[in-house]
């Protein structure tokens, strides 16, 4: 599994917004945070409360639009 850190390096150039569902198990939202904490530039961390992984859009409903 690559690092956060590791995987923010490779993102130099490329704005990042992070989505992590409130519930997900596999992709939790502190991996998200750690993954916007290690870029070398600013990005946002968006999670959608009640969410599970992969249902961001579902729980958003028009905010996810």
């Amino acid at each position: 599994m690559t690092s956060p850190a590791r995987l923010a390096s490779k993102l130099k150039a490329v704005p990042i917004l992070a989505v992590c569902g409130e519930n997900d198990l596999i992709a939790v939202p502190a991996l998200g945070r750690a993954l916007v904490k290690n870029l070398p530039r600013a990005g946002e961390v968006w999670v959608v409360p009640g969410a599970a992984h992969a249902k961001c859009a579902e729980a958003a409903g028009q905010a996810y639009q």
